[in-house]
C-alpha cells in the first residue's frame, strides 16, 4: 500500500516501479492517466461520468448536463467519487492492483494517488470525515483513512457480491449487493458502523430482478430495484428506509419509469431533489425529479456503452 503526493506523482515510472518493489506484497504501480490542462470549468456543481471502456472522462454542468471538458484517463475506469471538498476520485483496476487518482474539483491534474492490492475494483465513496471506501473482490471494502495512507480491508461474508456502497451522516457504511454470485432476487444490506471492526447484515425482503442503487440522500437511507418491466418501460421503485436494531423498515417510496429501450443501470448520484441515474447500458443519463418520481425530466446521450459507468458529483 503506498500513498503517492502530486510531486511523487510526476516521477517516472520506472522510479515508482522500484519505489513500490520494496513494499511487501507490491510490485509494480500502476500506470496513471496522462496529465491534462485544468479544466475551464472550476466553478459551480460538475457531474463526471465515465466508463471503463473509455479513456476519457466526461465532465458536465449539473445544471444543463452540458460537456464543459473531457479528462484523458487510462482504460479501465471502474467507478467515481468526490469528497466534501469537491475533489474527484478516479477509481481503477490493472492485474492485482488498484488505483485510486484525485482530481480537485475542475481540475485536470491529478493531485494524489493511492494503490491497493486486489482485483475486479467496483466503485467508491467518501465520507464527510474523508474515509475512502473502496469495493474490490466481489464482497471486500477497504477503507483509506483521511483519504490517504495504508487502507483496512473488511469482507463482508453476508453479501456474495456488492453492488452499491453509500455513507450516512454518522459515517457509518452501508453496502447493497447480492446473497450469493449472480443471484440478485432478495438482496442483503450489511453495515459496518463508524469504528466498527465487521459488517452486520439484512436482508431486504423485496423481490428484485435487478438491484440498482443505494444512496444517502442527505437525511435518509434509499435501496433501489427495478420493480417491473412492461412492453413500453422499466420501472424503478426507490424505497426510503430506516435500519435498526437488526431491520429494515421501509418508510416510503417513489417510482421512476425509462424507456424500455434504454433500461435502468446501477448507478445512481442524489443531488437535492435531482436523481441522476444511468441506463442499463451506460449509454444515456437520466435526470429524474428526485421529489416527484416518474419519467425523467431530461436525458442525454453519452456514448459511452458499457455497464460499469462511473458517476460522481462535485460541489
Amino acid at each position: 500500500m503506498l500513498y503517492l503526493n502530486r510531486r511523487w506523482y510526476l516521477w517516472s515510472l520506472s522510479a515508482a516501479a522500484a519505489l513500490l518493489s520494496s513494499c511487501a506484497g507490491v510490485t509494480s504501480p500502476i500506470a496513471g492517466p496522462a496529465i491534462a490542462p485544468d479544466l475551464p470549468l472550476s466553478s459551480g456543481v460538475l457531474l463526471y461520468v465515465s466508463n471503463n471502456n473509455q479513456t476519457s472522462i466526461g465532465v458536465y454542468t449539473f445544471s444543463h448536463l452540458k460537456e464543459v471538458e473531457t479528462m484523458p484517463v487510462t482504460r479501465g475506469v471502474a467507478g467515481l467519487c468526490s469528497d466534501s471538498a469537491g475533489n474527484v476520485w478516479v477509481l481503477a483496476g490493472s492485474g492485482e492492483y488498484i488505483s485510486l487518482t484525485e482530481y480537485a474539483h475542475g481540475g485536470g491534474r491529478p493531485i494524489a494517488t493511492l494503490f491497493l492490492s486486489g482485483r475486479s475494483p467496483f466503485d467508491c465513496r467518501v465520507n464527510a470525515a474523508g474515509s475512502l471506501a473502496v469495493v474490490h473482490d466481489a464482497n471486500y471494502v477497504s477503507i483509506f483513512q483521511n483519504e490517504q495512507g495504508s487502507p483496512q480491508t473488511y469482507k463482508d461474508s453476508g453479501i456474495g457480491e456488492i453492488r452499491s456502497l453509500t455513507y450516512d451522516a454518522k459515517g457509518d457504511l452501508f453496502v447493497y449487493g447480492t446473497k450469493a454470485t449472480g443471484e440478485m432476487k432478495y438482496p442483503s444490506v450489511g453495515e459496518l458502523i463508524s469504528g466498527g471492526s465487521a459488517f452486520s447484515n439484512l436482508t431486504f425482503h423485496q423481490n428484485l430482478p435487478d438491484m440498482t442503487f443505494a444512496q444517502w440522500d442527505g437525511s435518509d437511507l434509499l435501496l433501489a430495484g427495478v420493480t417491473n418491466r412492461s412492453k413500453s418501460t422499466w420501472t424503478e421503485t426507490v424505497w426510503t428506509v430506516a435500519v435498526s436494531q437488526s431491520k429494515i423498515t421501509i418508510l416510503h417510496d417513489k417510482t421512476f419509469d425509462a424507456p424500455k429501450t434504454h433500461g435502468i443501470g446501477e448507478r445512481a448520484v442524489v443531488q437535492g431533489t435531482t436523481l441522476i441515474q444511468q441506463d442499463n447500458g451506460g449509454n444515456f443519463i437520466y435526470r429524474f425529479s428526485y421529489s416527484s418520481g416518474g419519467s425523467p425530466t431530461n436525458m442525454f446521450h453519452t456514448g459511452r456503452g458499457g455497464r460499469r459507468t462511473g458517476l460522481a458529483i462535485s460541489t
